[in-house]
C-alpha cells in the first residue's frame, strides 16, 4: 500500500487511482504512531519489543519472494498499522 507522502514518487500515474489507494489505508499515520508508542512503552519498561506473530498480526498476502525469504504484508491487530514481514 502507498502512504500519502509516497504518492509523488508512486509508479501509479493515474491520480484518481492514487486517491483510491490512499483511501484504502485509513489513518495509517495515526496507526503508525500508535504502533511506535507500543514499542516505546515496551522499551521504557526494559522489555524487548517482541511480538507474537500469530496473536498480534494478521498476515494478509505474499508481496514478494526471493532466493532465501518471502515478504508478506501484515496488519497489527491492535493498531491497524500495516507492515512487511520478512520470513525465511
Amino acid at each position: 500500500m502507498i502512504s500519502e507522502p509516497d504518492l509523488q514518487n508512486s509508479p501509479i500515474k493515474n491520480n484518481k487511482l492514487k486517491e483510491k489507494v490512499v483511501k484504502k489505508i485509513p489513518n495509517q499515520n495515526r496507526a503508525r504512531e500508535q504502533f511506535c508508542n507500543i514499542i516505546d512503552e515496551l522499551k521504557r519498561s526494559d522489555k524487548d519489543p517482541i511480538f507474537d506473530l500469530d496473536k498480534d498480526f494478521t498476515v494478509n498476502q505474499v508481496i514478494g519472494k526471493g532466493t532465501f525469504a518471502v515478504i508478506k504484508k501484515a496488519t497489527h491487530n491492535t493498531t491497524g498499522y500495516q507492515v512487511a514481514l520478512k520470513t525465511y
